[in-house]
């Protein structure tokens, strides 16, 4: 069963904020395409991350990759070291 949302219920962003909070680590849960690239983006934020998945070697598989793509980037020069 699908439900629309009415605009009324969604809750508008406001422009200011009077407390903010600052993220400073964020932790991953599932090392599939998805975990990847949100654990690939934050790290690039400049995040702590912790990912972690049931398979202990999917998590290895993933970080393997995000090594190879940010060293891509650092090649392409898209990222600094």
């Amino acid at each position: 069963m699908m439900t629309r949302l009415e605009s009324s219920y969604l809750v508008q962003p406001s422009i200011e904020r009077e407390n903010k909070v600052s993220i400073q680590s964020v932790g991953v849960i599932g090392a599939g395409t998805m975990g990847n690239g949100i654990a690939q983006v934050c790290a690039i934020a400049g995040l702590d991350v912790v990912m972690v998945d049931i398979n202990d070697a999917a998590v290895q598989r993933d970080l393997e990759q995000i090594s190879k793509s940010l060293d891509r980037l650092v090649k392409k020069s898209d990222l600094n070291d």
